[in-house]
């Protein structure tokens, strides 16, 4: 008897598994640079460093160091060179991939370097846009830019960052930008005119959203709002979320409660 209940447990206990993993927190906003010899340090992406003088900016095949000491999705500091690619960043196991768009076409993502980083003190950069060749004077997220982070399957967003054009927290009064996510199902929820901070946490993103926690496999960062200002994304933190159970797991479960039922008539009868 101990044996059969043993068994029965072990049916249900394998119906279920844990909703979400442990969480991935990405700091963009630590990078700095060294002129000599030339060298970025911090939070890099989990891609490999091209050379300079290669023009190619095909995504995937990894990032440039850019403008002064930025990290660039394409080869910046080159005039002919197209926008575009992305910034591919890993941790705990977790990747999530940086991409760009100005007025809906493809822009080129930058994470912008600050040598006087300083977590606690929210001094830092993090990650922008640039929507014109060779034109690096503007790399925050601004007028009909959108920076948006993908991962390969749903997450629940834990909280994220933002920081001001000065590299700090400081932003006209009541200024705005906008979030749209995109579901497992595909559907886009949008978030109009959030208030520009620098930080949103848990239980922020629980209560905008309905008391529910905010899933996603893409989430949009853009300028926008009823006060638009120009911003930064500076880190993130998410969840991986477990598979939902699959029919095959159901009937495991159902077999378990079965049986149960068996063996409590058998105990009766008897």
């Amino acid at each position: 008897m101990n044996n059969t209940k043993f068994f029965i447990a072990a049916l249900i206990s394998a119906a279920f598994i844990p909703t979400m993993a442990s969480a991935a927190s990405y700091d963009f906003a630590d990078l700095k640079w060294s002129g000599s010899p030339a060298k970025s340090s911090g939070f890099l992406p989990s891609e490999v460093l091209q050379k300079a003088s290669t023009a190619s900016t095909t995504s995937g095949l990894g990032y440039w160091n850019c403008t002064g000491g930025d990290v660039c999705s394409s080869n910046m500091d080159k005039a002919n060179t197209a926008l575009g690619g992305d910034l591919k960043f890993t941790s705990s196991g977790l990747t999530v991939t940086a991409t760009a768009l100005f007025n809906g076409a493809t822009a080129t993502v930058v994470q912008d370097h600050d040598n006087g980083y300083n977590a606690s003190k929210s001094i830092g950069a993090g990650l922008g846009v640039y929507h014109l060749k060779g034109n690096n004077s503007d790399d925050n997220i601004t007028a009909k830019e959108t920076l948006v982070m993908s991962f390969a399957n749903a997450v629940a967003l834990q909280g994220f960052s933002l920081r001001s054009e000065g590299h700090n927290t400081t932003w006209n009064s009541n200024s705005t930008f906008s979030l749209a996510v995109t579901g497992a199902d595909n559907k886009v929820t949008t978030f109009s005119s959030l208030a520009l901070k620098a930080t949103y946490s848990l239980t922020d993103l629980t209560t905008l959203n309905h008391n529910q926690p905010l899933l996603g496999s893409k989430f949009a960062f853009s300028y926008g709002g009823t006060k638009a200002d120009q911003f930064y994304l500076s880190g993130m933190t998410a969840s991986a979320i477990a598979a939902v159970p699959e029919p095959a797991t159901y009937a495991l479960l159902m077999a378990g409660l079965g049986a149960i039922g068996f063996v409590a008539r058998r105990r009766k009868a008897a």
